[in-house]
């Protein structure tokens, strides 16, 4: 397996443009954060020294060049070469004065998809499926639309003083799928281990702060989805199995035996068919089986991780050696 970060990693490169153009390099830059998270909308913070006292003014804040709807990109990486990281718009902008420190200008950005998370709308959708519902959702707002396809199509379906941004996310959940913003590009697929690995990380190595948990209270042999079959008149039911990503040698098995609950049971009170309840059931089965082990690491920075992707950790055991799901990266 191929390390994650190539040693030395050298001087830290920062590129930042607004609307096209490189920020001036007369601008400080002191702090910048980037937070990009499943079910989230990727958000940037940049800190930079901006305010006189003795000409009684904020030159960059006055300036054009961080006006909220501006579009904005980071760049970043190591001797020059760098790596864009976030691209999105200007919505927010702060100053901050304290004796004790520098003045400070703060801009807050966001991917452009944002959009879907203002306003609450009433709708209704005839005949469609999820997939096709969760691609007008994002393209109406400006974004691309990168959806697995989903089987059941149903006859109605009601978005009730819903945003655009939380219906996506419930039908979405309903499928057991999870959600990736980068770049406007918005994708809805299941959670899988089998993505591309980023690479090896191993204590003594790489690793500057690691803490996790291995927990079984949320471990269970069998998942079970009901609803009620309008044809039938009966209650449906699936069932699925959460399977084995390898992580730790602690198997889903033996930890969803500590508590011993036979299944755990979904029900809905809407009409779903049985590829419906399938999914739902496949893919909460799914993510109880990625959350036997989580935590946080803190390594040097790096572009390779991404989002809904895996790395390798080594060196901390058998409990949690292995290849681990990325769901947050900062």
């Amino acid at each position: 397996m191929a390390e994650l970060i190539e040693k030395p990693a050298g001087p830290l490169s920062i590129l930042i443009k607004v609307d096209g153009s490189e920020i001036p390099d007369t601008f400080q830059v002191t702090h910048i954060n980037i937070e990009n998270m499943l079910n989230r909308i990727p958000r940037c913070e940049i800190d930079l020294t901006d305010g006189d006292a003795a000409d009684e003014d904020f030159p960059i804040s006055d300036s054009k060049t961080f006006e909220p709807g501006a579009k904005i990109e980071v760049q970043l990486g190591y001797k020059g070469s760098t790596k864009k990281v976030f691209s999105g718009i200007i919505l927010e902008q702060s100053i901050t004065v304290q004796t004790e420190d520098s003045p400070m200008l703060k801009v807050i950005s966001k991917d452009k998809v944002v959009k879907m998370t203002v306003g609450r709308k009433n709708e209704i959708y005839l005949k469609k499926k999820d997939s096709d519902v969760i691609s007008t959702l994002i393209k109406n707002n400006g974004g691309t639309a990168s959806v697995t396809n989903t089987t059941t199509q149903f006859e109605q379906m009601v978005q009730y003083y819903a945003t655009d941004w939380d219906f996506m996310l419930a039908r979405a959940e309903v499928n057991g799928m999870i959600v990736v913003v980068e770049d406007g590009k918005v994708s809805v697929m299941p959670p899988s281990k089998s993505a591309g690995d980023a690479g090896t990380i191993t204590y003594g190595d790489d690793i500057y702060h690691f803490e996790a948990e291995v927990n079984a209270q949320d471990q269970y042999s069998t998942i079970s989805s009901s609803a009620w079959d309008i044809k039938t008149q009966k209650i449906t039911t699936k069932t699925a199995k959460p399977a084995d990503y390898g992580t730790g040698n602690l198997s889903t098995s033996k930890l969803s035996g500590v508590l011993d609950v036979s299944d755990f049971g979904l029900q809905s009170a809407g009409f779903l068919d049985e590829s419906a309840l399938a999914a739902w059931a496949k893919g909460t089965a799914t993510k109880s089986e990625m959350s036997k082990i989580m935590g946080s690491i803190t390594f040097i920075g790096s572009s390779a991780p991404i989002l809904a992707g895996t790395i390798t950790l080594e060196g901390l055991g058998k409990r949690f050696n292995g290849k681990v799901y990325v769901s947050r990266v900062s």
